[in-house]
């Protein structure tokens, strides 16, 4: 882990807390200042630069700089004042019985196999329940300065009770380029479910998507202030009264496969939130089956089959 972390440092992609960075701008032409700070740091963004300018941490040739516009001109000095961090620990056990499967693991990023009744993250800092980002920090040390303080290395989610293929940033350039590609909507992203009804047998589901005013956990198609959300699917096969579905999409917001399906007038399977839970299978019948992404020129792909408890239902709905 340690060695891990010494590469990071020394490739430039880690800002020691604490420390204190002077640049000298040494172009002819203007430029302006939260860009080239993010320059002198590969894997760190200008809206990072613009958060300490923002914290008074930025100089200009001595002065305090409060706009991250300020244009830099040839020969100024630059002095950044970078914050201590309350770095994340966790004491908290996640044992063998999560099942957690690494897919994957490179210098710069894992694949993880995410078991359904384990969140990606904790919802706050009371919370016990142990988490996906307990299990990294446990295993892999140098993820604690990665990305956001309380969900380090963490650059999308899967919901507490949806099963399946997650990727994690292992230092800071990997989770820029990753968000960043999440952004973009340059990583593919496939899941398998199991709906009610027949819906069409291909189609594209496109309302927008946005917080229920009412019920606070929920979220909905029918609010005015919805973000634009897309998913593609295409049925694989009917059963009685259910389906199962390839689902694919394009943006990624809060619940949106679960609000999409429930729109349609075709919930899915056990989803007890936009749906009617069910006993035969004790979450909703999603699951991540798999991801592909280009990174730094060579496209990656991975693909992980459901768990038991998944391929029981559509043996019992066969």
């Amino acid at each position: 882990m340690i060695k891990d972390l010494a590469m990071i440092q020394e490739k430039n992609l880690l800002i020691v807390p604490g420390s204190t960075g002077t640049y000298t701008f040494v172009d002819q032409e203007q430029q302006r200042i939260d860009v080239f700070l993010a320059a002198q740091h590969v894997g760190y963004s200008r809206t990072y630069f613009q958060g300490l300018i923002e914290q008074e941490l930025v100089f200009l040739n001595g002065n305090r700089v409060k706009k991250p516009s300020i244009p830099l001109k040839t020969n100024d000095s630059v002095t950044v004042q970078f914050p201590l961090l309350d770095v994340p620990r966790t004491d908290k056990i996640v044992d063998e019985s999560f099942k957690i499967t690494k897919i994957f693991e490179n210098e710069h990023f894992l694949v993880i196999n995410k078991p359904a009744s384990l969140s990606v993250h904790a919802p706050s800092k009371k919370t016990q329940e142990a988490s996906l980002v307990d299990w990294l920090l446990t295993h892999f040390e140098e993820i604690r300065l990665v990305g956001q303080e309380d969900r380090p290395g963490i650059v999308h989610r899967l919901d507490k009770d949806t099963s399946g293929l997650i990727v994690v940033a292992r230092n800071r350039y990997a989770h820029e380029i990753l968000s960043d590609m999440f952004k973009q909507r340059l990583i593919k992203k496939t899941y398998l479910a199991v709906v009610k009804g027949h819906p069409d047998q291909t189609g594209i589901i496109d309302f927008p998507i946005g917080r229920d005013p009412i019920h606070r956990i929920k979220m909905s198609h029918l609010v005015s202030a919805g973000r634009p959300s897309t998913t593609h699917y295409k049925v694989l096969e009917y059963f009685k009264e259910t389906s199962l579905l390839e689902l694919k999409p394009v943006t990624g917001r809060t619940h949106q496969i679960r609000v999409h399906c429930a729109a349609l007038g075709n919930p899915i399977f056990g989803d007890s939130l936009y749906g009617t839970a069910s006993k035969i299978m004790r979450r909703q019948a999603l699951h991540a089956v798999s991801l592909e992404f280009t990174f730094e020129g060579k496209i990656y792909s991975f693909s992980q089959e459901p768990p038991e408890d998944f391929k029981n239902l559509i043996a019992h709905l066969q």
